[in-house]
């Protein structure tokens, strides 16, 4: 029996097998995408040149008042177009503004089973504003905006909530199409979420991915909140068992630190 993941050369067809003329053509594995935003197709080319905090501040301009439908579309069309490059399998970090609902993950989900792609589905949670994350914005703010922002802060416990029923009632199978979990910047999540979203990564066999340093700004709010960048937080601390991604501004002795060795 041939080891899994290996390729091996297959013998004579069986007799009914269907023959398909692939002469001229090139039969290669399919790629993967493993970081990909699906609801932000309909958004390509309305902004240039943003650094990531104008982007995330800009968010609500061009993600806030989509429909369901608009979600699936969305999501429709980055699969395709994945696919006419040859990328069958896709790590979807999904969104909702301000927050996702299991039925419109449902549906993100369905539209990769509908186009014929393997993906994880795993939605963007935070509970801590932009403007709270980012050192002195929110003490720069002017009161009445501080005010506004206060009462429209992240519940922590419905969240996880939102994120257990979803994971309990997957319509799709997992073996083409999974939902997993993204608390979405360590800095934007409250230990008890980070934590909550380790839990039901457990309970749920559930795959978890981040954003961990992909700017010099949270870099240097990392070492404001924590005393040092997320790389080097203890081992028995749970962002420890997140998959980070992007780790673009670690120090040469930051990498390969404890769980980020593997990522």
């Amino acid at each position: 029996t041939p080891p899994p993941g290996r390729a091996w050369a297959a013998g004579p067809p069986p007799p009914d097998a269907e023959v398909v003329d692939a002469a001229g053509t090139l039969l290669h594995a399919g790629l993967v995408n493993s970081h990909t935003h699906g609801n932000t197709n309909l958004a390509k080319a309305m902004h240039d040149r943003w650094s990531l905090e104008l982007l995330l501040n800009g968010a609500g301009e061009w993600a806030e008042n989509q429909t369901q439908q608009h979600k699936y579309l969305n999501t429709t069309i980055g699969a395709v177009e994945m696919l006419g490059k040859g990328c069958t399998i896709a790590y979807d970090l999904t969104f909702g503004f301000p927050l996702v609902s299991v039925e419109e993950l449902f549906a993100i989900g369905q539209a990769y089973v509908d186009i014929g792609m393997r993906a994880v589905v795993a939605p963007m949670l935070q509970d801590i504003s932009f403007y709270k994350a980012i050192p002195g914005l929110w003490e720069a703010l002017p009161a009445a905006q501080r005010a506004q922002l206060a009462s429209t802060g992240g519940d922590t416990a419905a969240i996880l909530r939102l994120m257990e029923d979803a994971l309990a009632r997957w319509p799709h199978d997992p073996a083409q199409v999974r939902l997993g979990i993204a608390p979405t910047i360590p800095l934007h999540c409250s230990d008890e979420l980070t934590q909550g979203c380790v839990k039901l990564a457990a309970k749920y066999g559930a795959p978890l991915q981040s954003h961990v340093a992909e700017s010099k700004v949270q870099a240097v709010a990392a070492l404001q909140r924590w005393g040092h960048v997320v790389a080097t937080t203890a081992q028995d601390d749970p962002r420890q068992q997140v998959a980070p991604y992007h780790l673009t501004m670690l120090a040469q002795a930051e990498i390969g630190v404890g769980a980020y060795t593997e990522a």
